[in-house]
Formats: C-alpha cells, structure tokens, sequence
C-alpha cells in the first residue's frame, strides 16, 4: 500500500491520494526515485527532470524521466532560462575584457 498516502485538503479535509507511479522505460517495471546528480539538478533549470532506478533485480536501468510541464517544480523553473542566459552573458564579457586588458 506504498501507493496510497493522506493529504489534506483544504476543501475536502484529509483524503487519501494515489501515488503517481513512474515505469521503467527498459522493462517496464516499477522505478522508484534516487537522488539527483549535479548535472541533473543543473539540466533541471531549462527542463524539470527526475532521476529514477527500475526496481527490477535483472534490469536495475537508472536514468531520468522528464517530469510533467503542469508541475510545480516546471511552473518555478520559468525565470531560470533568462537567469541562466544572463550569468552566462555576464561571464562572457567579463572574461572578454579580461582578456582585452591583460
């Protein structure tokens, strides 16, 4: 019953809500969420991703999924594309008038 878990609702009071379940792309068994490596967490600010490992002994495939557009954690990630751009105009002309001065 790991699919299952109480939620509150702020209409409804606690219900109980079904577990969105991820599939693992090789095998098609269930995949279970691991931690995120750097880059991940990185590749995360232009599209939100998930790292997740099949929980199949015979296929054990690790890799990430691409999270759904409608989620929260892809509604925040709206200014990062303008900031990511922007750190990186930032640094390219700082490190060209490095260069143009020394």
């Amino acid at each position: 019953m790991r699919d299952r878990f109480w939620s509150y609702d702020r209409d409804r009071g606690w219900v109980v809500r079904q577990r969105p379940t991820s599939l693992c792309p090789k095998c098609g068994s269930l995949a279970v969420r691991v931690a995120r490596r750097a880059v991940d967490r990185l590749y995360s600010l232009i599209r939100p991703v998930r790292r997740y490992q099949c929980s199949a002994q015979e296929c054990r495939w690790i890799g990430n999924l691409v999270g759904e557009i409608g989620e929260p954690q892809a509604k925040a990630t709206v200014w990062a594309v303008p900031f990511v751009a922007g750190v990186f105009a930032v640094t390219a002309i700082g490190l060209a008038l490095f260069m143009f001065v020394f």
